[in-house]
């Protein structure tokens, strides 16, 4: 709930004070020669998770849960708009395609009566396809001559893909299968996000923006069950943008 709360006061202050600035950007000098702008942004990182305890979970069997999973690779591409309200702050939004997740490490399996042709070691993962809706406040700052940008938003979501899978390493090959986990996935779930970092202009007209941010989902991706995890991610995205 303190994510929550953080991430929506955030979002509202921001909005607030660009409305409170919007009429004296109307002559500014410094506003872009367009107030929209079109930006293809990137994102490549880290995801991992936070579990949700229902109570009924010992912390032992937690533990030993957390021990046997790894944070895996994550990644993102969007289109977005934005529209600078003033020199300083803009709305954004527009659409994303997020790819999140966890896995096991490789472990090896010991077979009580070894045979020729099983497998060596296994490893399973669980891989995400989200499409989001990110909606932002964004600031835009000069200092000297360094052009700083941030957002703080919520990104309302929905999963379109949900694998579970494992992994069988054998002597003279690899098999990947989806399983079924036995449990149901959340169809759909709000994003909280955060960014800041640089921007190099390239022209008049486009500029390169390298952020560091990080996200974090709401609920859990499961649908009630004792043990939940809520994911989250963060990593660098680039964009290109066009004024």
């Amino acid at each position: 709930m303190n994510t929550v709360l953080f991430f929506v006061k955030g979002f509202l202050v921001a909005l607030l004070l660009g409305t409170i600035t919007a009429l004296g950007a109307q002559t500014d000098p410094d506003m872009p020669a367009s107030r929209f702008s079109l930006s293809v942004e990137g994102n490549a990182g880290v995801s991992d998770r936070l579990y949700i305890n229902d109570g009924t979970v010992p912390a032992s069997i937690v533990d030993d849960i957390a021990d046997g999973e790894r944070p895996d690779i994550a990644w993102e591409a969007a289109l977005l708009s934005e529209y600078r309200i003033s020199r300083w702050f803009g709305i954004q939004t527009g659409i994303r395609y997020t790819r999140w997740g966890y896995r096991s490490p490789k472990e090896p399996l010991i077979w009580a009566n070894p045979e020729p042709g099983l497998a060596d070691a296994s490893r399973t993962q669980q891989k995400l396809v989200f499409i989001g809706v990110p909606i932002r406040g964004t600031i835009h700052l000069n200092w000297g001559k360094t052009r700083w940008t941030g957002y703080l938003g919520w990104s309302p979501g929905l999963t379109i893909s949900h694998q579970h899978l494992i992994t069988l390493y054998y002597p003279d090959r690899t098999e990947t299968n989806d399983i079924y986990s036995g449990a149901e996935y959340r169809e759909f779930n709000m994003t909280g996000e955060a960014g800041f970092g640089l921007v190099v202009p390239i022209s008049s007209s486009l500029s390169l923006s390298f952020t560091p941010n990080i996200r974090m989902h709401t609920w859990g991706f499961y649908e009630d069950v004792p043990l939940n995890r809520r994911l989250f991610s963060y990593g660098l995205s680039v964009g290109l943008t066009m004024n």
